[in-house]
């Protein structure tokens, strides 16, 4: 049983191909890009459980990326986790910032990124029904 689905903008390659491997291992299902232009059209046709973008996208960085999914009203309820290479506190400061759930550094361990997707993915779930559970129509 898949436990959510999950679109990866990673750009380097083995990256890409490491992370999409041990997510699909783990359960989830994967759609994986190498550019931060096309997660935004595409996030809002495939509506994916969770986004992770890593922060060195070509053309359009992962922080952009991020910025531009919480301002619209169809992706701005997607938990999104920063992946990035650098580690220092203000790098987890600028993407939780631009709208991060979750921040990880790479390399990350895959029962890590695992973990922190299902978490996001599952905090997200828990929020959308409570909100829907609140409204009079919610049954109908």
């Amino acid at each position: 049983m898949l436990k959510c689905m999950v679109l990866l903008a990673e750009d380097f390659d083995d990256a890409r191909e490491l992370y999409r491997l041990c997510l699909e291992n783990a359960g989830f299902a994967v759609h994986d890009i190498a550019s931060g232009e096309v997660v935004m059209p595409l996030a809002i046709e495939l509506r994916p459980d969770v986004v992770v973008l890593d922060v060195a996208l070509p053309g359009l960085d992962g922080l952009s990326v991020a910025a531009q999914l919480r301002a619209h009203p169809v992706t701005a309820h997607l938990p999104i986790v920063v992946l990035s290479a650098r580690a220092f506190p203000e790098d987890e400061a600028r993407a939780r910032a631009a709208g991060a759930a979750a921040f990880l550094r790479k390399p990350c361990l895959r029962d890590e990124l695992a973990a922190t997707l299902l978490r996001v993915s599952e905090a997200c779930r828990q929020k959308q029904d409570a909100c829907s559970s609140g409204r009079p129509d919610a049954t109908a």
